[in-house]
């Protein structure tokens, strides 16, 4: 069931929610065999339907057609593409109809409900307009890189320079946002830290949104070379102050950040790393796949085969090979490691044939190729800027304590210092009870304060 909303992907670029006593709130389940999957419908004062999915990540996707009347409901969302027909059935508060999503036809039913169950898809953070600072579109070339990225400028004025801050999304398909479910990462920081007096670009990967290039065949050093470009075109450039340019990568582009330092010895005034990695990464995808798997409480001694196998596959992944031989390799792996479970743990922990063509497409991938064979420290140890790094304790994706110790014990720059470990914050710096990533999306609050605060703090 689960495949019939799959196609929707976290970049899609969706309006702020705000909560509204005028909303109406349908909520059901679509149920396809045995699989079962929550939907949620807002509609507006307007008329206006906005569809939620929280276990596919899915934030408030706009129905393209909607047809609201007393007792009859339409919604089309051609961005999936799916669609809701309905007749209210007065006695349950229910719209009863169909939900059809490419050839299926599912019966469901939405029932009205109390808005109040809904305080977690607020995003309370999310910057309202009128902004006090100025914002302005500006698109850089990268002909290194064959790139053209556009992002938004924040600036406090023109009256005087300003130090910049260029911000690096983390991996996968990103917005200038950084949005994921509903949380606008990005615009929440560029927000913060202009009010505070300091400029911001923030920019669409390459062959996103408004940006050009080829996303699908790009490696990380790719992406670093866009930020090499950004910087370089922001070095001279009216209002910034070229001695107190930096950049700030959550995640992978921590990471970014740490490269480019390493070969960008004089432009660079400091690097800030949110939840960047330290360790190396084939290091880093063994743990990750660890922490999560103990947040779905599966058993410890299913996950040290998990991990063993994931450590196998990945060493094949490092050689080159063609993508026959790399099937065939993880099918040899595969078919070892599933003597160790049952049918039924076999389909709960996904280790079948469905599995074998995910893992392959994921592995030949230019991007998954080089990046597993990175080892941070190779340029931590050639950073001379200033550094900040902070990661959280709760973080599932990147381990705090290896993480940051990596990170400190590569650094040789003579500059300013700062590891921040911070108590009960998740990988998107969300204050988080277990740091799973399904919390993302129930968490309202984009960022915590206290990150915020610490990077003002770090570049004044």
């Amino acid at each position: 069931m689960k495949k019939l909303i799959f196609y929707v992907f976290l970049g899609i670029s969706i309006n702020a929610f705000s909560q509204n006593s005028n909303l109406t709130y349908l909520q059901g389940n679509i149920i396809a065999n045995q699989d079962s999957i929550e939907i949620i419908i807002s509609i507006d004062e307007n008329n206006s339907a906005y569809l939620f999915v929280p276990e596919q990540f899915l934030y408030k996707m706009e129905s393209n057609d909607t047809f609201y009347g007393g007792d009859s409901l339409f919604c089309n969302f051609k961005k999936i593409p799916a669609s809701f027909c309905g007749k209210l059935i007065d006695e349950t508060q229910t719209f009863s109809g169909v939900w059809k999503q490419g050839k299926s036809e599912l019966k469901t039913e939405l029932k009205i409900t109390d808005n109040s169950e809904f305080a977690f898809l607020n995003r309370p953070q999310t910057p309202e307009p009128p902004f006090p600072y100025l914002e302005k579109n500006i698109c850089v070339e990268n002909l290194k890189g064959n790139s053209v990225l556009c992002g938004s400028l924040t600036i406090p004025d023109t009256l005087k320079s300003y130090p910049l801050v260029i911000l690096v999304s983390g991996s996968g398909a990103q917005d200038r946002n950084e949005e994921i479910a509903g949380h606008k990462t990005f615009m929440v920081i560029a927000d913060y830290l202009t009010q505070n007096g300091i400029a911001v670009f923030r920019y669409d990967d390459r062959g996103i949104a408004e940006s050009k290039g080829d996303f699908a065949n790009s490696t990380t050093y790719d992406f670093m070379t866009d930020t090499e470009a950004v910087l370089n075109y922001f070095y001279d450039f009216p209002n910034i102050d070229k001695t107190n340019i930096g950049v700030l990568g959550h995640s992978e582009g921590g990471l970014i950040a740490f490269m480019l330092a390493a070969k960008e010895t004089k432009k660079l005034n400091f690097i800030i790393s949110l939840a960047g990695p330290g360790v190396p990464i084939k290091e880093l995808l063994v743990q990750q796949l660890k922490d999560v798997n103990k947040s779905f409480n599966f058993p410890d001694e299913h996950i040290e085969v998990m991990c063993e196998m994931q450590s196998e596959i990945l060493d094949i992944a490092t050689k080159n090979v063609d993508m026959y031989e790399l099937r065939k390799n993880i099918k040899i792996i595969y078919d070892k490691y599933a003597q160790h479970f049952t049918e039924e743990e076999r389909q709960k922990y996904q280790i079948g044939d469905a599995a074998i063509n995910v893992a392959v497409m994921q592995l030949s991938s230019p991007w998954m190729k080089y990046f597993i064979k990175i080892d941070p420290g190779k340029y931590i140890k050639k950073v001379k800027c200033r550094v900040l790094s902070i990661n959280g304790s709760t973080d599932l994706q990147v381990k705090m304590e290896d993480n940051l110790n990596s990170i400190e014990k590569n650094l040789k720059t003579k500059k300013e210092v700062q590891i921040v470990a911070i108590e009960g914050l998740n990988h998107l710096f969300q204050k988080s009870e277990t740091g799973a990533i399904s919390e993302y999306y129930t968490i309202q609050n984009t960022i915590e304060q206290l990150v915020l605060d610490k990077i003002v703090e770090f570049i004044k």
